[in-house]
Formats: structure tokens, sequence, C-alpha cells
């Protein structure tokens, strides 16, 4: 009756450390399982994050140009101001000296 008894206690004992170890590589493949995930929603969120920035960069470089196509267009609308009153003041000027230069030696 003892020897049966402690072949019992022992067949428990091995089912015990067979269940332990079944739990412990359980456990390993639930963590290994949960890092791989983990990569991959970091590698999504990380992909995700460069596609928006890529889309924001895009964005901001296409409101730049059209900025930058306003602003030439208005300087160039200037500059051609500034040149109508060059000309302007040019020919006003030329007349004037011819003006003078005829008074002065009286050929008018």
């Amino acid at each position: 009756m003892a020897i049966e008894a402690l072949k019992e206690i022992r067949e428990t004992e091995l089912e015990a450390e067979r269940a332990i170890k079944s739990a412990r590589d359980e456990a390993r493949r639930i963590v290994a399982e949960a890092r791989e995930k983990a990569r991959e929603i970091v590698a999504a969120a990380i992909e995700a994050a460069r596609s928006e920035a890529d889309r924001l960069i895009a964005g901001a470089e296409a409101e730049g140009q059209a900025e930058a196509i306003s602003i030439r267009k208005s300087n160039e609308e200037l500059c051609e101001s500034i040149i109508k009153v060059a000309r302007d003041r040019k020919a006003r000027a030329v007349n004037l000296v011819v003006e003078k230069v005829v008074k002065a030696y009286g050929h008018s």
C-alpha cells in the first residue's frame, strides 16, 4: 500500500512537472507572439507616420509653389510698373534737357 501511494505521488509529481513545463512553453509562445505583434504594430505605425509626413510635405511644397508663383507674378507686375514710370520719366527728362538746350542756344 505504501508503495502504491509512493507511485501515485511520483506520478502526480511528474504530471505537475509536465504541466509546469507545458505552461512555461505556452507562456514563452504567447510572449513571442506578443513581441511579434508589437513589432508589426510599430512597423505599421512607422509606415503610417512616414506616409502622413510625405503627404504633409507634398502639400506644403504645393502650397509653397503656389505662393511662389503668386509672388513672382506680383513682382513681375511691380517691375513692369516701375519700368513704365522710369520710361515716362526718362522721356520727360529728355524733353526737358532738349528744351533747355534749345532755349540756351536760342533756337526756339
